[in-house]
């Protein structure tokens, strides 16, 4: 029997995860007040952070099996804001405190500014039953 080959590499489920994100932060900018579709897309965003930051774990733990320890590093040190965020906006949507959700959707945005999103993209609307998705992680089911 041959190797496994999984040819969804961590990087390119990290550029498909910032595109989304991306739009997702769009959406959220165009909406007003607070209602279930905000409280979605800031859930979809919080759990969006949670999953590239594991794919940039993956890429350096790789790096450091080669015995790449600085590289392994610095590519750390590169993706720390997305984990940093994640926990900042799961704890701000899980207590409700959207002008804090607000706030740290427009810093992620200052991070992922130059990412160039498709004029047409066909991801629908993934974000919709996030929020209970991470209530249900977190332990958090009221």
């Amino acid at each position: 029997m041959g190797r496994v080959i999984n040819p969804e590499r961590p990087g390119k489920i990290r550029d498909r995860l910032l595109k989304v994100l991306v739009i997702a932060l769009e959406e959220y900018k165009s909406l007003d007040g607070v209602s279930v579709q905000t409280k979605d897309i800031a859930a979809f965003i919080a759990l969006t952070l949670e999953a590239i930051s594991q794919t940039a774990e993956r890429t350096a733990s790789a790096w450091e099996k080669r015995d790449y320890w600085i590289k392994a590093d610095r590519f750390r040190n590169e993706w720390k804001w997305v984990s940093t965020y994640g926990n900042r906006m799961q704890a701000a949507v899980l207590d409700g405190n959207y002008p804090l959700v607000h706030a740290i959707a427009t810093d992620i945005l200052g991070f992922v500014n130059d990412i160039e999103l498709p004029k047409r993209h066909r991801l629908g609307t993934p974000w919709i039953g996030a929020y209970q998705v991470l209530k249900n992680k977190s332990g958090n089911t009221r």
